[in-house]
């Protein structure tokens, strides 16, 4: 039987096993949404490294110091084995040992031996068997063979664990990733991001040559940005941190870095949210036309505030990306279905967040307030973060071992006019289904009719 494997190797190769876990968690979830990694998935990433690297130095250190060990053990037994054939060893007594047991064999080799016997035992008084075979089979029929399960003995079934362990938390931070960001400067509690409030003027020389051209001062005012502190921290006891399989240490750390996550998702797009003022209404969410029209409208509010710049992104609440979805044409169709059809305005997936409703950037995010939906320009709202990661300290006289995970975050928006809302009265309440037979043309697009999604 194999030697039992030390409780600092095991230990060593459950820390191993969890950094390589969360390596290859992180590195397949940007493989499938096909994106760089975020800075948070970047630290932890780091973090799992260091794990993997310090697992690894230390198991290197150990495995040298048992090979040393039963280097030492053989070269024990090599001397003593020398010392025997030359004769130094002669006079040690001879050890007798008991006579090993003959193994019990099987009782019946199959079942047509079991029959006879059992035939033989009990039809005996009429005549089946000799005497002797009558014994033999009795002895066999008679021995006591006691049923041994599991419920015998749960102090030896192990309870297996699957890794990984199974969260329902992710790190992906939809309103953070949709909009520009900064580095977070490095002094001060308070930063200021210079926004243009007047610009200069430009003109005809309305007075003929040599007269005075337009002018006008161009003024640029501070916005104040606040920076934040956000955070956590778990005091773990030595014998959780070494006892348990997967390793507790790599789990907390990776949950403590995707609540900060949420939570500076969740802050910054509240903000966001607040921050924009201007809007246009939009009745019903269950009429294509008046979606259109509120959209269009919208875009031509920002443009008009920025220069002509268009909008690119659409930001939603889930209930508003439900509503969008649902949307379908007179005959039934959807308006913006999964595959490309005639006449569409664009399409959507229940399957993916990855939309282009209307021509526009579609972000989910479930943080926004209930019934968002926002036009505008990504680029004029920021976020600003410096990540600080992991930090640890022992505490020696209780064996505990206190980590955090923190950052330093901020957001703002620049040019909130460069956003519109969408204020929205009536959502849809249920999918109605359609009796109607859609044309053969299999065409998606608007036809002028109402949705045959409505509120009831």
């Amino acid at each position: 039987m194999p030697a039992p494997v030390p409780g600092f190797i095991e230990r060593l190769e459950r820390q191993r096993d969890g950094a390589l876990a969360t390596i290859d968690g992180i590195l397949d979830r940007l493989n499938d949404e096909d994106r760089e990694p975020t800075e948070v998935e970047q630290q932890t990433l780091t973090d799992a490294r260091q794990t993997l690297e310090r697992s690894q130095t230390q198991q290197t250190e150990w495995t040298e110091i048992l090979e040393a060990r039963a280097g030492g053990d053989e070269l024990r037994n090599r001397v003593h084995g020398a010392l025997a054939r030359s004769g130094q060893a002669a006079g040690a007594q001879r050890v007798e040992r008991d006579p090993v047991p003959e193994p019990i064999t099987e009782l019946w080799r199959s079942a047509g031996e079991y029959a006879a016997d059992f035939v033989i035992a009990h039809g005996h008084d009429v005549g089946y068997g000799t005497d002797r075979e009558y014994e033999r089979a009795r002895e066999r029929l008679d021995r006591a063979v006691a049923n041994q399960t599991t419920a015998d003995n749960p102090g030896i079934l192990p309870t297996p664990i699957l890794g990984p362990v199974v969260t329902a938390l992710w790190r992906v931070r939809p309103f953070v990733n949709s909009v520009t960001s900064r580095p977070m400067p490095g002094g001060g509690k308070t930063f200021s991001r210079p926004v243009v409030s007047q610009h200069t003027q430009v003109g005809p020389q309305a007075g003929g040559e040599k007269t005075e051209l337009p002018s006008r001062a161009m003024k640029i005012d501070p916005l104040q940005v606040t920076k934040n502190t956000y955070g956590g921290a778990l005091d773990i006891s030595f014998q959780d941190r070494d006892w348990t399989d997967p390793a507790i240490l790599q789990i907390v750390i990776d949950d403590l870095a995707s609540e900060y996550a949420q939570q500076t998702n969740a802050v910054a797009s509240a903000a966001f949210a607040t921050a924009v003022l201007a809007s246009v209404p939009l009745a019903d969410a269950t009429s294509p036309s008046e979606w259109l029209g509120a959209i269009y409208t919208a875009a031509a509010n920002v443009a008009a505030q920025t220069a002509n710049q268009l909008p690119d992104t659409l930001w939603v609440s889930t209930d508003v990306w439900r509503a969008l979805g649902m949307l379908s044409d007179s005959a039934g169709r959807p308006l913006f279905p999964v595959m490309g059809a005639q006449n569409a305005l664009g399409t959507m997936d229940p399957s993916t967040w990855a939309s282009n409703p209307f021509g526009l950037r579609v972000v989910v995010d479930s943080t926004l307030p209930a019934k968002t939906a926002i036009v505008g320009v990504a680029a004029y709202s920021e976020t600003y973060e410096q990540i600080g990661g992991t930090v640890s300290v022992t505490e020696p006289s209780i064996l505990g071992y206190t980590v955090a995970y923190y950052g330093y975050f901020a957001s703002a928006t620049p040019k909130p006019n460069a956003f519109c809302k969408l204020n929205i009265t009536t959502m849809p309440t249920a999918a109605e289904v359609s009796t109607e037979e859609a044309p053969a043309d299999g065409g998606g697009g608007v036809t002028g009719g109402r949705s045959r999604t409505s509120a009831r």
